[in-house]
């Protein structure tokens, strides 16, 4: 079945009708069928340089096409012989009367090229879309025949016959331009007989495979200008071949029967004009470019395949767009184009770069479950609502400069890169960023409008960066948002305002580094965050070692903003950390003779602060001082009895020796291991490198816990060499006894010393331990609340 054939069907009431409305206008073109020539080339078709010249059209009622085309035959065959020019035409047909009834003598060109517009076109236009519907509705299938003398049927006709011959015009020389040869070559990729069957539509292919009507041999389909009516339903008169490609049932749009609906050269549809555009699941082969082309009506380019450029350059769509299940194999340019309405890019593949740079998207955009699957742009894009939920990016993403005005939505997104948004407007109510695995993304000089409701939520990021931000927006937050993995990934807020950012439920503790620098964040929220590991070397390290004025002021803000809502436990972390910045630009002062507003007096306490319990961060340092210089007094308070069966009587004759010498011994001793303390201490204090600053910090302490226990068990063997019970009895009373500070307000103390000078030591002493229980109880007391 075919569709060129004259019937007078009415397609509503199924009846026959007069060839009032049937048909009613008639086409004549300047070519010779006879001879294989184009008579009057169309002057569009010559002013673009097109490959292939096409056919003055003539278009005239039925009625005076019957009175006169008798006059135009006589025309054309005295321009055959005679100078072929449109001017000389124009005269002719003048002087014989015709020109007057010509209705598109304004638009005198071939019938790709003409407007479009007018009474002729809009009648046959409505008269084809009337078939469209009836035939997409009908079980009749093809048994509805459309007027072969229709508009829209001529021009795709005509249409039909350039992309045929542009396919296979080599073919039609190789076989000596034998009909039945080139049809059997043909066999398997198109069925010809359709053709066959109306001879004169074998006269017009002929003409387009004529190899001598061709301007120049590139192979491409040159619709430049072009204004196309509207199309064939073509999922109607197609099936799925076994290579998973659509063959046409019937001759439609660019195909004849039997054909797959595969462009196989290069396609420029460059200025063109569309009414209704329906390419579904055709292929282009080659480049195809639709650069200012105007999509006038709904378009449909779903289960199409690009395996070559796809050029949609400053193009508009103003109703409609379907690239659903579209696979661009190679490049996809949007660049600058506008969309009026809706466009769907459900399920769409992207296997090479896209590009949307400064695109308008008027409505609605969707990218949902597509796969971007290389780089992606949308530069300075302008979006009303966009979404990508469900949608996947292996490769960056570049949003920079881009405009959205109302709502964007990632759901369930995959970023296996980087997506950057620079200097992008967020005008938008809502902003969502919902159940996405992100690798790494970045808000820099955003703008974000007040009425904005930002939020991530539910996400899985590697790497966050936002810098250069005042936010504005009403509503900015992070919610149950991880940042890293495996101790790798950082988070970054460089020269911000956050105003009240919510960080809430979010889990900073595999990330390698948290940056947060230059920035105003006291009154952001950090609602039960976890931090990981609060360390100088994980938090700022770069600032910390650079600018430690600048880390402390960081810290500082860090520990007000989790102050102010009681997550005093983190911010006592932070105090530490500021600390040891300030302690660190105090150093730096110092070394390099610097005023840092600070006297010697209490460069001397900080540095008390912190060998003694790090800013009160540690109790067990406090604690264990406690015990060293208790069982330290306990040692220098010892007697030496000499009918005690003690170490004393192997390490010295005691009873031989004045007991000045014995005190000098024990002080000896006693300066040997505070030697061994303080060189410990200063290593860790000192030490450039954080790994071994933290190694020496843990020797340090780790020495302390040694010299306890070798002057315990010193101070236990020198009351009995044979440890018992009642010997433990006696230690833990000598311990009790020096511990208990207030012995010196006893009279009794200074008969009881067991050398002179001995009072003021333990004055020493006692001020001493006084401090160190304060520190005790201000660091146990910051594990819970400062």
């Amino acid at each position: 079945m075919f569709l060129n054939m004259c019937v007078d069907y009415d397609f509503m009431s199924g009846q026959g009708r007069g060839r009032e409305k049937m048909g009613r206008y008639r086409v004549f073109y300047f070519e010779d069928l006879n001879r294989g020539e184009v008579i009057i080339g169309c002057p569009v078709c010559e002013r673009i340089e097109r490959n292939f010249i096409e056919p003055v059209a003539v278009i005239l009622e039925k009625e005076d096409y019957k009175k006169f085309e008798g006059q135009l035959i006589q025309i054309k065959e005295e321009l055959t012989f005679g100078q072929r020019d449109i001017e000389i035409l124009i005269d002719k047909l003048k002087e014989e009367n015709i020109y007057e009834k010509i209705i598109n003598k304004d638009d005198l060109v071939c019938i790709l090229h003409q407007r479009k517009e007018g009474k002729h076109w809009e009648e046959d236009t409505e008269e084809f879309r009337e078939w469209n519907e009836k035939i997409i509705f009908s079980t009749e299938g093809l048994e509805n025949k459309l007027n072969e003398y229709n508009l829209v049927n001529q021009f795709w006709c005509r249409t039909r016959a350039y992309r045929f011959a542009v396919d296979y015009k080599s073919l039609w020389e190789e076989v000596g331009q034998d009909w039945e040869n080139f049809k059997g070559n043909l066999k398997d990729k198109v069925d010809l007989e359709e053709i066959e069957r109306n001879g004169r539509d074998i006269d017009v292919l002929k003409i387009y495979l004529k190899k001598g009507n061709w301007v120049h041999e590139e192979d491409i389909y040159n619709f430049r200008w072009v204004k196309f009516p509207l199309f064939f339903p073509s999922f109607k008169f197609t099936n799925i071949t076994d290579n998973n490609t659509s063959k046409a049932q019937t001759s439609i749009n660019f195909w004849y029967e039997g054909e797959e609906l595969i462009f196989r050269n290069k396609a420029n549809f460059w200025t063109a004009k569309f009414k209704e555009a329906n390419f579904i699941s055709n292929i282009f082969q080659k480049d195809v470019y639709f650069g200012e082309s105007k999509f006038q009506g709904k378009s449909n380019f779903s289960h199409t395949k690009f395996l070559m450029k796809a050029k949609f350059h400053h193009t508009e769509f103003e109703y409609v767009v379907n690239f659903s299940n579209t696979i661009f194999k190679s490049e996809a340019f949007f660049e600058e184009a506008e969309f009026k309405d809706k466009i769907n890019f459900i399920n769409a593949v992207f296997e090479k770069e896209s590009s949307f740079n400064k695109a308008k998207i008027y409505k609605e955009i969707n990218f949902i479950e597509t796969e971007f699957k290389n780089k992606s742009y949308f530069n300075s894009a302008v979006f009303y609502r966009i979404n990508f939920s469900k949608s996947v990016f292996e490769k960056d993403i570049d949003f920079s400069k881009a405009v959205f005005k109302n709502t964007i939505n990632f759901t369930k997104t995959k970023i296996s890169k980087n997506i950057k948004f620079y200097e992008s407007k967020f005008l938008c109510k809502e902003v969502y960023f919902n159940n996405c695995n992100i690798h790494e993304i970045e808000f820099e000089s955003i703008y974000l409008a007040k009425e904005s409701h930002f939020e991530i939520r539910n996400c899985n990021i590697f790497r966050l960066k936002i810098k250069n931000l005042f936010n504005y927006a009403d509503i900015f937050l992070i919610s149950n948002v991880k940042i890293g993995s495996e101790y790798k990934g950082e988070l970054i807020l460089d020269n911000c305002i956050l105003n009240d950012i919510k960080f809430i439920n979010c889990d900073f503790s595999q990330a390698e580094r948290i940056i947060i620098k230059n920035s105003f964040i006291e009154d952001v929220a950090f609602n039960n965050v976890n931090w990981g590991e609060i360390s100088e070397n994980r938090i700022n390290p770069e600032l910390f070692e650079e600018n430690p004025k600048s880390a402390r002021d960081t810290y500082r803000q860090i520990k007000h903003a989790l102050d102010k809502h009681s997550d005093h436990i983190n911010a006592n972390w932070f105090y530490a950390l500021e600390m040891k910045a300030y302690e660190k630009h105090m150093k730096e002062c110092f070394l390099e003779g610097l005023n840092c507003d600070q006297n010697s007096k209490d460069y001397v306490i900080f540095f008390f602060n912190k060998w003694i319990s790090n800013f009160g961060q540690s109790w067990i340092r406090p604690l264990l001082l406690i015990l060293l210089f208790t069982v330290l007094m306990m040692f220098l308070g010892i007697e030496v009895n000499t009918n005690v069966n003690s170490i004393y009587k192997y390490i010295i004759p005691f009873n031989l020796l004045p007991s000045i010498c014995i005190y000098t011994m024990k002080v000896i001793l006693l300066e040997i291991l505070l030697l061994v303390l303080s060189t410990s201490f200063s290593i860790a204090l000192l030490s450039e490198k954080s790994i071994f600053r933290s190694l020496c910090s843990i020797k340090f302490e780790f020495s302390v816990i040694v010299a306890i226990i070798v002057i315990s068990t010193i101070n236990l063997l020198s009351i009995n060499l044979s440890p018992s019970w009642n010997t433990l009895a006696i230690f833990l009373d000598n311990f009790a006894t020096t511990l208990n500070i207030s012995n010196i307000f006893k009279k009794n103390i200074t008969k009881n010393s067991p050398f002179a000078g001995y009072l003021f030591l333990y004055k020493i002493y006692a001020i001493f331990i006084l401090v160190l229980i304060y520190q005790l109880i201000l660091a146990i007391r910051r594990r819970v609340r400062r």
